[in-house]
């Protein structure tokens, strides 16, 4: 289903989750193809373009490195 504005998006970063298959990344969807999300520890949390698609696929390449791995609704 489409993503919804509050959804946890899971990242595989490589060289941090993805070689043990743990989400190694996650934002905060708004909507609109944006997140909130803080690049690395100790960064500003920022918005972060997610994708120009309105339903990323599992396996989708995501800016340096990272792999989309799926998302949740925190409050299901």
């Amino acid at each position: 289903s489409p993503l919804a504005a509050g959804d946890l998006v899971f990242f595989w970063v490589t060289g941090d989750g993805e070689a043990t298959g743990v989400a190694g990344h996650v934002g905060i969807y708004v909507g609109g193809g944006w997140m909130l999300d803080a690049p690395h520890t100790g960064a500003d949390v920022r918005y972060d373009k997610f994708s120009d698609t309105v339903a990323p696929v599992p396996g989708q390449a995501w800016g340096k490195g990272a792999t989309f791995l799926g998302a949740t609704d925190p409050g299901a």
